[in-house]
């Protein structure tokens, strides 16, 4: 990315949960952030405007590029030049289909988003299927603990869950970077869809999660070329058009694209927000 981008690359080491559960992680990209834009006396570098800064992660990773972002502009700071987020976890909730869905084309575990595996989810499944609301389970006193990075009482959160957040306003332009056939996909495409500003997808056929690490396939390099380029366009005078604009595309395992269907995820907005997509969905586990 340094090439492709015609940056240079700062990486940190931050804290992982279990050991060091939110907000550990957001404190330090966050103190990452402010260490550019107002580095140590005797550190011997100089300070980075903040136009000059994209921040980008994959994974969890992304989900906590997109929770900095919104961190950032929240703490009253200046903004970053742009945000690049490969197959981003947004949705700690999973509440859109394909992680369901997608659980027979992508290499991540169907249960290893859950502390407790199977009987986690088991658990889950059994609760909504003996209780009448849909929105009860996630505050339910015998459910277990979801997720090892936060308690329950918080996975709404949009530093947690930035799908949740309702208003991107004052933020930078973003690109997501997605596979087809992983188990976030939806979560992605929902995350454009809803939201206004400077969002842009490039949804790839058939590719797995985190597809940009097989660098031995076309549309890896292709994925990754265009992240090089979006960060070339936000960190200059002339941002190449994306101001003010918002974009989602298939692209073929020609690398060509295509506009993306408007019906990519049926019934996404009655899912929004409920643990596993609401009692129905859960109840399909048993």
């Amino acid at each position: 990315m340094a090439c492709l981008g015609g940056a240079k690359v700062l990486t940190i080491d931050y804290r992982l949960a279990p050991d060091s559960p939110f907000p550990a992680a957001v404190v330090d990209a966050l103190a990452a952030y402010l260490y550019l834009l107002n580095p140590p006396i005797d550190s011997g570098i100089a300070p980075v405007d903040s136009k000059n800064i994209v921040i980008m992660g994959d994974s969890a990773g992304g989900g906590l590029t997109f929770a900095t972002m919104l961190a950032i502009r929240d703490a009253g700071l200046p903004v970053p030049g742009g945000i690049v987020g490969l197959s981003p976890w947004l949705d700690l909730l999973h509440s859109m289909p394909s992680i369901l869905t997608n659980a027979g084309s992508d290499y991540l575990p169907s249960d290893g988003f859950t502390q407790g595996g199977q009987s986690s989810i088991k658990k889950m499944s059994e609760l909504a299927a003996s209780i009448g609301s849909k929105d009860v389970l996630l505050h339910h006193p015998e459910l277990p603990e979801i997720q090892y990075y936060a308690s329950n009482v918080i996975l709404e959160c949009s530093y947690v869950s930035p799908l949740l957040e309702k208003n991107f306003e004052g933020t930078c332009p973003m690109l997501l970077i997605v596979g087809d056939g992983e188990m976030l996909r939806d979560e992605a495409i929902v995350f454009v869809k809803k939201n206004e500003g400077d969002l842009h997808l490039l949804l790839y056929d058939d590719m797995p999660h985190v597809f940009p690490m097989f660098d031995f396939l076309p549309t890896a390099n292709h994925a990754l070329v265009q992240a090089g380029e979006f960060i070339v366009k936000t960190t200059t005078e002339d941002k190449g058009g994306l101001i003010g604009k918002k974009s989602y595309f298939r692209v073929g395992v020609d690398c060509q694209q295509r506009p993306l269907e408007e019906d990519a995820v049926v019934g996404w907005e009655d899912r929004l927000g409920k643990l596993g997509g609401g009692r129905e969905a859960l109840v399909q586990l048993e």
